[in-house]
């Protein structure tokens, strides 16, 4: 319920990248075995992604 919780507030607050991920990340046994450091950081990593692709198609500035 908590975790549910969690991914409808990331999705709210437009961090649906980071909300998927993390909802793999408890579907996937293989994550249970990094920190959570390197889990976060994980999520971070691909919501960052995410936005930067975005931004590159939306003004074609892609390098």
């Amino acid at each position: 319920m908590v975790n549910m919780t969690t991914i409808t507030k990331m999705q709210e607050m437009k961090l649906s990248t980071m909300a998927a991920a993390f909802q793999k990340q408890l579907e996937d046994p293989a994550f249970q075995t990094l920190s959570f450091e390197e889990r976060v950081g994980l999520m971070i990593d691909q919501e960052w992604t995410t936005r930067k692709n975005n931004l590159c198609r939306k003004y074609r500035i892609c390098t």
